[in-house]
């Protein structure tokens, strides 16, 4: 039996799920990002269906939270993962936390919007607007480097 061959099979197997791992957190990301764009959207525009469309895909970022975090705590076991492997999935895990709190809060501004849109003279919209703005270009600029 060649030990190179299983060694060699383990290692782009182990990629290949690292890989998977990437692409789902990307897709949280994606989500959460849309998340923030509808609930600041349904906030100055008093757009009920937009935040009620934001409160119901936050179940959809908690269930990648979930899924994510399970995947990673499986590969963990399984792979016994050291050095930047390591550190790469307890990077992740942290960063799905963040994104699930960051959609936990979109949800909370969609909650706002709903409350609000009844009274729309109670809050500067063009504000929230600027300050959205402020943080996609931040954001894009992140993704840059």
């Amino acid at each position: 039996m060649n030990n190179s061959k299983i060694g060699q099979h383990i290692s782009e197997q182990f990629n290949k799920e690292l890989e998977a791992l990437h692409t789902k957190v990307l897709a949280m990301g994606d989500l959460v990002e849309r998340q923030i764009e509808l609930a600041i959207q349904s906030y100055t525009s008093g757009n009920e269906d937009l935040a009620e469309r934001v409160i119901k895909q936050d179940n959809d970022v908690d269930e990648l939270e979930m899924t994510i975090d399970l995947e990673c705590m499986r590969l963990l076991a399984r792979r016994q993962p050291a050095a930047f492997d390591l550190r790469l999935l307890i990077t992740v895990i942290k960063v799905i936390h963040e994104l699930e709190k960051v959609g936990d809060k979109a949800e909370r501004v969609a909650k706002m919007a709903i409350r609000l849109a009844k009274d729309p003279n109670q809050f500067p919209y063009y504000e929230l607007e600027h300050m959205a703005e402020l943080v996609k270009r931040r954001s894009t600029l992140y993704r840059a480097v």
